[in-house]
């Protein structure tokens, strides 16, 4: 028999076919993170940067030095982020205060419509929550509240969800809502248009009936106007 013969023509290798299990990966624990207070715009744009690009929400409290409410709640979310760490199996969150009557604060109270003091107020992908903001005295107290709280916001991952809409979740002023608080002759009517477009929509969402307080001061010059037989432009 020659060498040849002696090869087999076709060689068999049992393959075994492992089959892999279907498996959710769970959401990774991250260590909160504490951060010093926040006294000009710039600072608070780094921070949402930093917290957009590490998915982890930011969590701010607004204060002043001379409120005395601010110091009795600022140790009590202190303590539930550093200490506690709660929200930190969720995926982690960021803490940072935010002082009001700094010098260099600028018209950042303006902006995102910071009414009262404190205020706790969430930021996903540098996007404000204003549906969950927190105003009240007794549930900035509450600590059940907050780490529930705190365990919503930090679940997010920094993927927005309650930024509402320009107007907070309501609708855009309409032009009789509008009417109630402008002069009603034919020359301002004819503006109401002009005024509603003349809203910047790239504030910070508002309410409705914030949003129409804030056109107020229309008032006076459309009066002006109207009694000059001008028209607004």
């Amino acid at each position: 028999m020659t060498l040849l013969k002696q090869i087999p023509r076709r060689i068999t290798i049992p393959v075994h076919h492992a089959t892999r299990p279907f498996s959710h990966t769970p959401v990774l624990a991250a260590k909160n993170r504490i951060y010093t207070s926040i006294r000009t715009p710039d600072e608070l744009h780094t921070l949402n940067l930093s917290s957009t690009h590490s998915s982890r929400p930011l969590l701010t409290l607004w204060t002043a030095s001379w409120c005395p409410s601010c110091g009795e709640v600022a140790p009590i979310l202190r303590e539930l982020v550093e200490e506690e760490g709660v929200g930190e199996q969720e995926g982690g969150v960021g803490y940072a205060e935010v002082e009001l009557d700094a010098m260099t604060i600028g018209d950042m109270g303006v902006r995102f419509m910071i009414n009262s003091i404190p205020t706790l107020l969430a930021f996903s992908r540098a996007e404000p929550q204003m549906e969950t903001r927190i105003t009240r005295l007794e549930e900035l107290k509450n600590r059940e509240l907050l780490r529930t709280w705190i365990r919503k916001e930090a679940s997010r991952r920094g993927e927005g969800g309650a930024g509402g809409s320009l107007f907070g979740g309501c609708e855009q002023p309409s032009i009789s809502e509008i009417s109630k608080i402008v002069p009603a002759t034919e020359t301002v009517r004819s503006a109401l248009p002009a005024i509603t477009s003349a809203i910047d929509l790239t504030l910070v969402p508002v309410s409705s009936s914030i949003a129409i307080k804030h056109l107020t001061w229309q008032r006076q010059a459309t009066s002006s106007m109207a009694a000059n037989g001008e028209t607004m432009r």
